[in-house]
C-alpha cells in the first residue's frame, strides 16, 4: 500500500528480534531489492547467506541484483552455486539472463531451453529464449515460434489476471520482436505511467523494435530510471543502436 518507511521498520526489527533467522534476512534484502537500493539487498543476502550456505533461493536472488548492478561474471558464478544445490527452471532462466548480458547467446539459449525443459509453462521463459534465438547464430528460425508461444500463454495468464503490466510489457516485447508494431503499441499504451518507471528497460525493447525510438528516448528521459536500467539498456544487443544515439546519450547525460 506504499507506507514504504512502516515495512522497512518492521522488516528490521523481524532481523533484530531473531538474529539468526535467514528468512528474515532475506525478505529484508528482498525488499531493498525491490526499492533499487541494491548495496543494502545485496548485504541482506549475504547475511542470510552466512546463516544458510546450501540455500539455492539465497544464491538465486543475489545473482538477481548482480545481473541487474551490470555484474553478469558474479551473477553467472552465484546462480551456478545455486544450480549445483538444486536445479531448477527459474535459475537457468536467470543464468540464460547473465549470459545474454555478456553476449555469450549461444550458451544463453542452452540455459533458457534447460528451463523450460524443467517448466514449460513459463511464458518469460519462452520469450526469453525468443529473443536469445535472434542473436545465436543457426538458431534465428526458432525466435518465431518460441515468442508466439510465449504470446499463448501470456495470453491465458491474462485471462485471469487482465490489469496485470508485467504481462502487457512483456506482450509489448513480443509482439514487436514479430514485427507487429500496431499489436506492441496497443500493449504498451494500456500501460500507465505510474507503472513505467520499474519496466523502463523492457518498454524501451519494445519501442525500439516497433520504430518508435524517439517515444524510447522519451520514456528513459521522463522515468530516468535507475543505473540498473541503463546497464540493461546499455548492455542489451537489441538496444545497442538505441544506446548510441546521440539524443538518447543526451538524455542520460542530464543525469
Amino acid at each position: 500500500v506504499g507506507r514504504f518507511q512502516e515495512a522497512e521498520a518492521s522488516y528490521i526489527q523481524a532481523t533484530k528480534s531473531r538474529p539468526t533467522d535467514w528468512y528474515a534476512h532475506m525478505l529484508l534484502g528482498l525488499f531493498y531489492y525491490q526499492r533499487e537500493r541494491y548495496p543494502e539487498a545485496e548485504a541482506e543476502l549475504k547475511r542470510a547467506k552466512s546463516l544458510t550456505p546450501d540455500n539455492d533461493l539465497i544464491y538465486r536472488n543475489l545473482g538477481s541484483i548482480y545481473i541487474l548492478q551490470g555484474r553478469y561474471r558474479e551473477a553467472a558464478e552465484e546462480l551456478q552455486r545455486a544450480l549445483k544445490i538444486k536445479s531448477n527452471a527459474p535459475t537457468y532462466a536467470a543464468l540464460a539472463g547473465a549470459y545474454f548480458y555478456q553476449h555469450r547467446f549461444q550458451e544463453a539459449v542452452s540455459a533458457a531451453e534447460t528451463a523450460i525443459d524443467l517448466d514449460s509453462s513459463g511464458y518469460r521463459f519462452w520469450g526469453n529464449l525468443g529473443g536469445y534465438y535472434k542473436w545465436a547464430p543457426g538458431n534465428e528460425a526458432k525466435a518465431e515460434p518460441a515468442l508466439r508461444r510465449a504470446i499463448e500463454l501470456a495470453g491465458k495468464f491474462l485471462e485471469t489476471t487482465p490489469a496485470d503490466y508485467n504481462v502487457r510489457a512483456s506482450l509489448a516485447e513480443y509482439r514487436a520482436r514479430l514485427g507487429d508494431a500496431k499489436g506492441a503499441m496497443a500493449e504498451l499504451e494500456s500501460i500507465p505511467q505510474p507503472a513505467r518507471r520499474s519496466r523502463a528497460s523492457q518498454l524501451a525493447v519494445a519501442y525500439e523494435l516497433a520504430g518508435h525510438r524517439d517515444k524510447a528516448i522519451e520514456l528513459i528521459r521522463s522515468n530516468l530510471t535507475s543505473p540498473a536500467t541503463l546497464n540493461q539498456i546499455k548492455d542489451d544487443p537489441d538496444l545497442a543502436a538505441l544506446w548510441k544515439d546521440p539524443a538518447f546519450q543526451k538524455t542520460i547525460n542530464r543525469r
